[in-house]
């Protein structure tokens, strides 16, 4: 893959992510999540840990059911030899940010996602 392969690449799987996020329909969620989730992908944050496209697609819904309407905005990724970093905030269904925070992924070599882990909140200061 080229550079910009990768990129393209990187800003789809974001893209689609991110649109999984605000779907409440399981089937909706699972159509998105294989076209951007490695099959035996790892989603990890500081609230659990998730192993497997179905376990992620099964968190998703039930975040939409607890947070009905509720969105992801990405930015767009820092990147390099397969990983990236995207900072995030989650928006409520009128529009309040909620929570932000910043993503470290892996794409696999077909663009998918093979981890994620996210972490909430601004980071450490430098000091």
């Amino acid at each position: 893959m080229t550079k910009a392969d990768t990129t393209q690449a990187a800003d789809k799987a974001i893209a689609t992510w991110a649109a999984a996020w605000a779907e409440s329909s399981t089937e909706s969620v699972q159509r998105m999540l294989v076209q951007v989730w490695a099959e035996d992908g790892q989603y990890t944050d500081p609230n659990t840990v998730l192993k497997g496209r179905a376990e992620v697609a099964d968190y998703i819904v039930k975040f939409q059911q607890r947070l009905p309407g509720a969105r992801f905005v990405y930015s767009k990724p820092n990147m390099h030899h397969g990983f990236l970093r995207f900072a995030w905030q989650l928006l409520l269904m009128d529009g309040t940010i909620r929570n932000e925070g910043m993503d470290f992924a892996e794409l696999g070599p077909d663009g998918r996602f093979r981890t994620i882990v996210g972490f909430f909140g601004p980071p450490p200061s430098a000091k």
